[in-house]
């Protein structure tokens, strides 16, 4: 972000300080994801903001009109034909890497046009997914987080997370949940927060965790066991 994002464009490398070449799409699409990531993992609000600001991009630079994304963007140099791989190689398409972000991203945001825009992509490359799966693996993660039943957990916490928040991230991390989406803040009511958390707050003025299922919520619980009984309740259901 600091030596690659420069004057509203990603560029792909960087050497010797210096950094060269417009990003393609699945650089757009990765740093998304992985920002989405590192977001969940320290709930640091910058990352998402950023995230949505390279998603921004993404749809108005790459987007093909007849649906999906091209391989280049509409600032780079002019093609004959713009390129559109969808097969996954050593890496994942950039087609299902966009998909994914905007799918995880519509987790967060509570925009229902970014998941409908990424489960387009997905359901059109079912048929040929379905013929060689191992050219497509990358989809098919997109496709299943797609097709849920997806989990979104919001927690809050009023100060000390290392004594309130951690037995809950202990609780979640302990197992492999790839369609739960996860958000934090110690201040709810502020508006560049996702939208999962807003209205939600804390209990008894400790750490509270909100379980929701396609953002429909269970009860908060501000023990950490508690929210290990209502995953893995969701579990053998």
């Amino acid at each position: 972000l600091e030596n690659c994002f420069k004057e509203g464009r990603l560029l792909r490398s960087w050497r010797a300080g210096r950094a060269q070449i417009p990003a393609f799409l699945e650089d757009y699409a990765s740093l998304i994801i992985a920002l989405i990531t590192l977001y969940e993992t320290d709930f640091d609000k910058r990352w998402y903001l950023k995230a949505i600001e390279l998603s921004d991009i993404m749809l108005h630079r790459f987007s093909d009109p007849e649906g999906g994304f091209f391989d280049t963007g509409s600032d780079q140099e002019k093609l004959i034909v713009r390129p559109k791989n969808l097969q996954d190689n050593a890496t994942p398409s950039g087609n299902a890497l966009a998909a994914y972000s905007l799918l995880k991203l519509s987790e967060l945001t509570g925009q229902s046009s970014l998941f409908e825009k990424g489960y387009a992509i997905v359901t059109s490359a079912q048929k040929v997914a379905r013929q060689y799966p191992q050219a497509f693996s990358y989809w098919l993660q997109a496709l299943d987080f797609a097709a849920g039943p997806r989990q979104q957990i919001a927690l809050l916490w009023p100060d000390k997370p290392e004594e309130t928040l951690y037995p809950f991230l202990n609780v979640i991390n302990a197992s492999y949940r790839p369609r739960l989406t996860l958000a934090g803040s110690e201040n709810p009511s502020d508006p560049s927060i996702p939208s999962i958390l807003e209205g939600k707050k804390t209990m008894g003025g400790i750490a509270t965790a909100y379980l929701c299922e396609d953002f429909i919520c269970k009860n908060p619980v501000t023990d950490p066991i508690d929210l290990d009984n209502q995953l893995n309740f969701q579990i053998i259901k």
